[in-house]
């Protein structure tokens, strides 16, 4: 498999990733109702960690297609996502 099939890999599998992700935020993130504002600051701090990281990942996978010299994939759904994640 060539570095680039293995790059297009890595990249579906990293946006089901952040599928899941939202479908967590929502469900079990700081904004549930009836939380307690220490849980609700510890989760939103844990997704604001693994926010950081999955955006560092993003950047590096698509430096790593530019370098490739495949085109750019778009996700209009997860750049919409990323957005909103980053106002909270």
């Amino acid at each position: 498999m060539s570095n680039a099939s293995k790059l297009r890999y890595v990249f579906l599998f990293y946006s089901f990733d952040w599928i899941l992700i939202f479908g967590q935020y929502d469900s079990r993130g700081p904004a549930v109702p009836g939380l307690e504002p220490r849980v609700a600051s510890e989760r939103l701090q844990y997704f604001q960690n693994l926010f950081t990281d999955k955006s560092h990942k993003w950047n590096m996978y698509t430096v790593g297609e530019e370098l490739f010299g495949l085109p750019r994939t778009e996700y209009p759904d997860l750049g919409a996502n990323i957005t909103l994640q980053q106002l909270c």
